[in-house]
């Protein structure tokens, strides 16, 4: 080491100082403007250490990565200098011309910048400050303290968002199906009036917690990039992150060159911690808003909630690279990489680094650093829209086939088995044990008085649930408390409400297709308009029921009771009454052509212009039945009873009358009975006998 230090001196007797140094820093900033161009792949970093530059001019010099450690700049212009991840080690840069000069994750450790002119705090980002001298106008403490403060406003703001956030979880998680319906309390707290309706809160949730989070983010965007300014170490030692709480302090520690180097063994850990947590709760809590709110099968919605979360998909991988760019340096980032593969070869002297900026003077940075980056960056940027729009998406096609489609364990009255495509939506959130259909079995919607007893007197004091224009298919609620519930134009289709108590319920225009209302009670009930074609009501309870223009085709109705239900108008074509009682049941203008009242009770019903023609009526009560203008062709009357009937201007042509009992019906005439297919004894009015005998005795 001697020899060469003596080797040094005896050439530099033999030429001029100056003129060598000058040569020398041309080749050294030649080679080190290739050393940063090729991220370190070729020419040599500069080593200009211990080297005295009083008064030399660097300006608009890229210095980026050099290493000055010791080196003598005292009085030196470095007007625009790139010092950006350089090592300044102990430096004396008294008096220097910094203005505009960038020294972002510079090593500046003992370093003198006292007297240094046009020096800002800002282009002391992310350096090393320990036991540094600063000029007097660079306040970085009172720089650290404004952004302290800042810190433990975000970290109360962070709070409060995830405390809402688990609150709101806390919410979904426990409201059942019943409590949905019943628009129960938002929060179990009897002093606490429920202002708010569930279906409101599910829809609305997701709105407030998506702009407190969007709000939150725009906030702490900002907080970190006041943040990225300040020094990484403290002129007294003191880290940053240190200074920051820590839900906040993930984007210094990991992209600031100096905090990143003396990181835990947890460090990974701790920041996945930190960005599940601050950017991905919410998009979570939104999603189980999603996932709850499916229940109430809102298509509109669920699919706003879903263009919600896809926002916020979008935000929660934006947010983090935000904060990432604000905390690292594009410029350097070819530098500090090259820095790291520097121990190959062997480092150049301080003037290749001046050479370097000099000879290509903001080239070789952008050239070295951005040009290789822009394109990942650009590709990055463009995927992080597809991947938010397609979970949006993905969440608007589940919705549409859960809304749309049928139970994952299909519906065999709509003929739907397991392989049926119209379950895929309902399979996949199987998968996770998951069912949004509503399941209410036995559950009390309706509040009961208390002492409930059941008994008719009773049903007054009950509150109705109000469910008018819910979206309940495939409801299941076996033995559900709905009386006096208002579900006026709901939407019930293959609902199962088997022993459900519906009495006086509001039921006006409601769709139950194919609903399962056997044994059920609905007296009382308004069904008016309602469409129960293909329901199931065996055995249901129907008494004073209004089924006013309601459409009842196809339905089952076997002994069921209708006592002096309202019917009409109501389409009951095809429909299955056997054994019904429909004892005073208003059935004006009714259709009934092909329905099937065998053995069924019409005692006193009123049937006046009701349309009966194929209907079939064997063994029917029909005494004291008004069927004024009544359709009954082709009608099968065979052993039915009309004693006391009303029969004036009926029409019976090809009507079965065989052992009918026509005995003191009122307006029955010979031509009405002669037009009937079949009228073999057929019992009359001796009168009335007389009078067919006459006219067409060969029927009889």
């Amino acid at each position: 080491m001697d020899l060469e230090l003596m080797k040094a001196e005896k050439a530099a007797a033999r030429h001029p100082a100056v003129r060598a140094a000058k040569v020398d820093l041309e080749i050294i900033l030649e080679q080190h403007r290739d050393w940063v161009k090729s991220s370190g792949r070729t020419g040599r970093q500069a080593d200009l250490s211990r080297l005295n530059l009083e008064g030399a001019d660097l300006t608009d010099t890229n210095l980026q990565g050099a290493l000055l450690n010791g080196a003598v700049l005292r009085g030196a212009d470095l007007l625009l200098t790139d010092l950006q991840g350089a090592t300044l080690l102990q430096a004396n840069l008294e008096g220097a011309n910094l203005l505009g000069a960038r020294l972002r994750e510079a090593n500046l450790q003992g370093a003198i910048l006292e007297g240094a002119t046009g020096l800002l705090a800002a282009e002391l980002a992310g350096t090393n400050l320990t036991f540094a001298k600063l000029p007097a106008e660079v306040a970085t403490a009172q720089d650290l303290k404004y952004v302290s403060q800042r810190g433990r406003h975000a970290k109360w703001l962070i709070s409060a968002l995830l405390l809402l956030n688990a609150l709101a979880c806390w919410r979904i998680l426990t409201f059942s199906d019943a409590q949905i319906l019943r628009n129960a309390a938002l929060l179990p707290f009897p002093v606490l009036r429920n202002d708010v309706p569930l279906a409101q809160f599910f829809l609305l949730g997701p709105i407030v917690i998506g702009a407190l989070y969007l709000w939150l983010h725009v906030y702490l965007q900002r907080f970190w990039e006041a943040t990225a300014a300040l020094p990484a170490i403290f002129e007294n030692g003191r880290r940053l992150d240190d200074s920051l709480p820590w839900l906040v302090s993930w984007p210094a520690r990991s992209y600031f060159k100096w905090l990143r180097e003396r990181r835990t063994a947890l460090a990974g850990l701790e920041k996945a911690v930190c960005i599940v947590v601050l950017y991905w709760a919410a998009p979570a809590t939104m999603t189980l808003f999603w996932g709850r709110y499916l229940t109430l099968l809102d298509l509109r919605g669920t699919i706003l909630q879903a263009v919600l979360i896809a926002a916020t998909t979008m935000a929660a991988i934006h947010f983090p690279r935000s904060a990432a760019r604000a905390f690292r340096s594009d410029d350097s980032g070819s530098v500090l990489r090259a820095a790291g593969n520097s121990s190959q070869q062997p480092a150049a002297s301080t003037d290749e680094v001046l050479a370097h900026e000099h000879a290509v003077p903001a080239n070789a940075a952008a050239t070295s650093s951005s040009q290789p980056r822009s394109a990942p960056d650009k590709k990055n940027r463009l995927l992080r829209i597809p991947a938010g729009a397609a979970f949006g998406l993905i969440l608007c096609l589940l919705s549409i086939g859960i809304i749309g489609g049928a139970p994952h364990d299909g519906n065999p009255a709509q003929g739907i088995g397991p392989g049926s495509p119209l379950i895929w939506a309902a399979n996949a959130l199987w998968l996770i044990g998951y069912d949004p259909y509503a399941q209410v079995p036995e559950a009390e919607i309706s509040r009961k008085p208390a002492g409930w007893t059941g008994s008719e007197g009773e049903i007054s004091r009950v509150q109705g649930a109000s469910l008018n224009g819910f979206r309940l298919r495939y409801l299941q609620a076996y033995g559900v408390f709905l009386v006096r519930a208002r579900l006026r134009q709901a939407d019930l289709r293959y609902a199962y409400l088997s022993e459900a108590d519906l009495r006086q319920a509001n039921l006006r225009q409601a769709n139950l297709r194919f609903a399962v209302l056997d044994q059920a009670k609905l007296n009382g009930a308004m069904l008016q308009s309602a469409d129960l074609e293909k329901a199931n009501l065996v055995r249901a309870e129907l008494g004073k029921a209004d089924f006013s223009f309601a459409s009842l085709a196809g339905a089952l109705l076997l002994d069921a009771k209708l006592d002096g239900a309202v019917l009409y108008g109501t389409d009951l074509r095809n429909a299955s009454l056997e054994r019904a009682s429909l004892e005073q049941a208003d059935l004006r203008q009714a259709n009934l052509e092909g329905a099937n009242f065998k053995m069924s009770d019409l005692r006193g019903a009123y049937l006046s212009t009701a349309k009966m023609a194929g209907a079939r009526l064997q063994e029917s009560q029909l005494g004291g039945a008004i069927l004024m203008d009544a359709d009954l062709q082709h009608a099968d009357l065979n052993n039915s009873n009309f004693q006391g009937a009303v029969l004036s201007g009926a029409d019976l042509r090809g009507a079965n009358l065989q052992n009918a009992d026509l005995r003191g019906v009122v307006g029955l005439s010979a031509s009405q009975i002669c037009a009937a297919a079949n009228a073999r004894q057929a019992q009359l009015d001796d009168a009335l006998a007389a009078d067919v005998s006459a006219k067409c005795g060969a029927i009889r």
